[in-house]
């Protein structure tokens, strides 16, 4: 993650890591290449098998599959630099799909972040996107909108709650204890 700033390099070659549902990789691919207009590829990263619709022929398909071991995923990260993406797209959409690839190669490719959300809508992961990013996060957690009292409820409220219940559960077993104890003669 170079490029925290808004600083912007130029996108010739994305890494698009499908870590959502294949139709928003799929919607998303014909949008890239209206948007970046020096484009030449983006290449996949996927756990799914056969390539995204709309894929150009000169892209790479890289399958999670493919690298279980430290020494693979060594080698898949020496590929994708050798590549030349100067960015990361990653899909966020609302499912836990390949959550730990997408902030693993966020974290250790030199690139810029693309945010995707479920509607194949997009921003960058930077300081100028702070506001966006702060809002995506908080609907994330279930802090925003008509429900957001109730969850910070929920989480205030369940230090409160175990102890409650591991007191109760404590005197319940001390009171069965005595009366075994005491109250057989």
């Amino acid at each position: 993650m170079r490029y925290l700033t808004a600083r912007c390099p130029r996108i010739e070659r994305i890494l698009l890591v499908e870590s959502g549902n294949r139709s928003i990789t799929e919607r998303v691919l014909p949008k890239l290449s209206v948007s970046f207009t020096d484009l030449t590829s983006v290449d996949v990263i996927t756990c799914y098998g056969g390539a995204p619709a709309g894929l150009a022929e000169n892209a790479a398909v890289y399958r999670t599959q493919d690298h279980p071991t430290a020494a693979d995923r060594a080698n898949l990260l020496r590929r994708v630099r050798k590549s030349g993406a100067t960015v990361v797209a990653m899909i966020c959409s609302d499912e836990q799909i390949m959550t730990r690839w997408k902030w693993w190669l966020a974290a250790k490719l030199p690139a810029k972040i693309l945010i995707i959300n479920e509607n194949a809508d997009y921003f960058w992961f930077d300081t100028a996107h702070i506001g966006h990013i702060k809002r995506f996060a908080l609907k994330r957690l279930g802090l925003s909108g008509q429900f957001a009292g109730r969850t910070v409820a929920r989480v205030a409220a369940f230090p409160a709650i175990l102890a409650y219940l591991l007191t109760y559960a404590a005197v319940t077993h001390l009171r069965r204890a005595w009366r075994i104890r005491f109250e057989k003669t």
